[in-house]
C-alpha cells in the first residue's frame, strides 16, 4: 500500500475519532468501506477474485477481493488479503452498448388504423427493428 493511502485513510480515521493506526487497522477500514464498484471477477473452482473499490472520503481505494464459494472462509482455504493491491483508483466514464430484446406490441400502442406502426418506447423506431440502447456507465481504472 502506498504511503500517500495510508496517511489519506489515517486521516479520515482520525477525523472520525477513531484510534486505528496500525497497519492492519487501516486495512480493515478500507476493506469495509462503501463500495462503489467491484469487476465479475475472476472465477476459480472454489472462489471469485474481484476487484473491489471503495470510497474513502472521496479517495477511490481499490484492492483485490476474495469471495469463497464453498463453506471456508478465505482465510481458511489460503487466501490470504494481499495488502499490495491496495490501490487509488479514478473514475473514468465510458459508454457501452446495451442489446434489449424487440420490443412488443403493447394495447396503448395499439390503434384502431391497420396502417399504422408501433414505435418502440425507448428509440422511438419501428418495433420490428432492434433497439440499440446506449448507456453511460461508470468504470473504475487504477491510477498508474
Amino acid at each position: 500500500m502506498e504511503q500517500r493511502i495510508f496517511d489519506h485513510v489515517k486521516r479520515y480515521c482520525e477525523s472520525k475519532g477513531w484510534g486505528t493506526t496500525t497497519e492492519e487497522d487501516i486495512i480493515d477500514v478500507i476493506r469495509e468501506g462503501k463500495k462503489v464498484w467491484q469487476d465479475e471477477g475472476d472465477v476459480h473452482r472454489w472462489y471469485i477474485m474481484h476487484t473491489r473499490v471503495v470510497c474513502i472520503d472521496g479517495m477511490f481505494i481499490g484492492f483485490h477481493h476474495a469471495v469463497v464459494t464453498g463453506d471456508n472462509s478465505a482465510e481458511d482455504m489460503g487466501i490470504d488479503f494481499d495488502k499490495n493491491s491496495i490501490r487509488e483508483y479514478e473514475a473514468k466514464e465510458k459508454v457501452v452498448v446495451v442489446y434489449e430484446p424487440k420490443a412488443k406490441t403493447s394495447i396503448a400502442h395499439q390503434t384502431h388504423n391497420k396502417q399504422s406502426t408501433t414505435l418502440c418506447e425507448k428509440c422511438q423506431r419501428n418495433a420490428e427493428n432492434s433497439c440499440k440502447v446506449e448507456t453511460k456507465c461508470v468504470y473504475f481504472i487504477p491510477i498508474e
